[in-house]
């Protein structure tokens, strides 16, 4: 039987919405705030130029991925206490970060013409194997269902799914204009934003739905599987914030603070937190906000 919303998932879902902020936070880059800013509860110090980050892990991990062409690296973060445990150089040609859940290390490789995904060994840092793409990688997403990479090859732009132990599952095909995706492997589809802030599902068969639209500037995008909602990071790199959007209802429910400079998102694995992942030439910082349990809205 269908049930309509709870007092519990409409008291949360307002929680969410007086989170709204319009405007980056202090003190990362600065800008001026228009609207109270919600703080973060933490802010870990990275190494300068982040690029990009994988998911958080069970084990409490979270590997980045940072430096200057000539001084690449990936790096394991201990979320539990901000601190950098284990590190690892990697090619100069090294865009994107993920890792299997508490498994191997996952490095996308994307040149002007071509890509690959480097697999490292998460505990000897070593690497073991080599996945080639068709094209150059823009993002890698890892979960449960193995391994996800945006490609591009020409002007079409494509997901390429592995499994944990890099067998080739499918390519689905996805808009030209697709700047990140995220997966949704319990129902077989994935998630994916255009930059010009559509948000669309492609399912097991390549099909495509139209499903959301924030507005332009789409950045990134993840989701939670627990809440049954979408995080959509949108506007330019000084001034930009994060849609907060219910899956059921096609429909925004809040919208939280970006930092500056804030280059990516990724969501706790059990959803009670959002990491904003911020970097520039000079800066790096993991900052962490707490999210309302939201439950029901799915």
């Amino acid at each position: 039987m269908t049930r309509g919303p709870t007092h519990r998932s409409r008291t949360c879902a307002v929680a969410i919405a007086t989170l709204i902020v319009a405007v980056a936070l202090a003190g990362c880059g600065g800008a001026v705030t228009s609207a109270p800013a919600v703080k973060p509860v933490a802010i870990f110090p990275a190494p300068a130029g982040m690029l990009a980050g994988g998911a958080p892990q069970p084990s409490g991990a979270m590997w980045v991925l940072a430096g200057p062409a000539s001084s690449r690296a990936a790096y394991e973060m201990n979320l539990l206490n901000g601190q950098l445990v284990n590190h690892f150089p990697v090619s100069s040609n090294a865009q994107t970060v993920a890792q299997l859940p508490d498994g191997p290390v996952l490095i996308g490789i994307s040149t002007a013409t071509s890509g690959a995904i480097q697999v490292f060994n998460s505990q000897t840092l070593q690497m073991t194997a080599t996945w080639p793409l068709p094209g150059p990688i823009l993002q890698l997403r890892a979960g449960q269902g193995g391994a996800y990479a945006l490609v591009q090859v020409g002007r079409t732009e494509s997901i390429e799914q592995f499994s944990a132990t890099g067998t080739l599952l499918r390519t689905l095909p996805v808009p030209s204009d697709t700047v990140a995706i995220t997966a949704d492997p319990v129902n077989a589809k994935a998630y994916v934003l255009e930059a010009n802030g559509v948000v669309s599902t492609v399912n097991a068969a390549g099909q495509t739905t139209t499903v959301y639209k924030v507005s332009a500037s789409g950045r990134d995008i993840v989701s939670d599987p627990t809440t049954k909602q979408l995080f959509i990071l949108k506007g330019i790199t000084a001034l930009s914030n994060i849609s907060v959007v219910s899956i059921q209802t096609q429909s925004t429910i809040g919208v939280l603070p970006a930092p500056a400079n804030c280059v990516g998102i990724q969501i706790s694995s059990d959803g009670s937190q959002l990491y904003a992942l911020v970097g520039s030439p000079n800066i790096g910082n993991v900052q962490v906000f707490t999210l309302p349990r939201v439950t029901g809205l799915g």
